[in-house]
């Protein structure tokens, strides 16, 4: 059982890549939590092979902006930078009526995703991420 990033060094690692995304749409959106915020969700079923007892975290976002923004470009332009920085796709539904791409990290298995909700002539647009699973403190004993 190998050590892990803690709970907040995998929280600041999720508001990293989320923001890291944010950064590359274009100008005049704001970046707000949605209600569901900040989970911290138990890792019951790991893909990872890894043991029980472990937490991943789970931030939302909603992208807001004006009615000019470009919201329904949203999911290539981010597809494109995911692709240059060495992201593997997980889910790829861009060709429904609303959208969504998730991708994760190569290298550590942190995944972000985009979602455009369709409301019938303008898009919510939501961008979240997630960790994998960690222990709470970072090892499995907290002592």
């Amino acid at each position: 059982m190998q050590p892990t990033e803690n709970k907040e060094q995998a929280t600041q690692t999720v508001k990293n890549i989320v923001q890291e995304a944010f950064q590359q749409l274009p100008p005049g959106a704001e970046l707000e939590m949605t209600r569901a915020g900040i989970g911290e969700l138990p890792c019951d079923d790991p893909t990872d092979g890894g043991p029980a007892g472990r937490i991943f975290i789970e931030i939302d976002y909603q992208v807001r902006f004006k009615q000019t923004w470009p919201s329904e470009q949203t999911i290539s332009i981010l597809a494109g930078y995911w692709e240059r920085h060495n992201y593997k796709i997980v889910r790829d539904s861009r060709a429904h009526k609303s959208p969504q791409l998730v991708v994760e990290r190569r290298d550590d298995g942190y995944r972000v995703i985009i979602e455009l909700w369709d409301r019938g002539g303008y898009y919510d647009v939501y961008l979240g991420g997630s960790s994998p699973c960690v222990w709470e403190t970072g090892t499995p004993d907290p002592q």
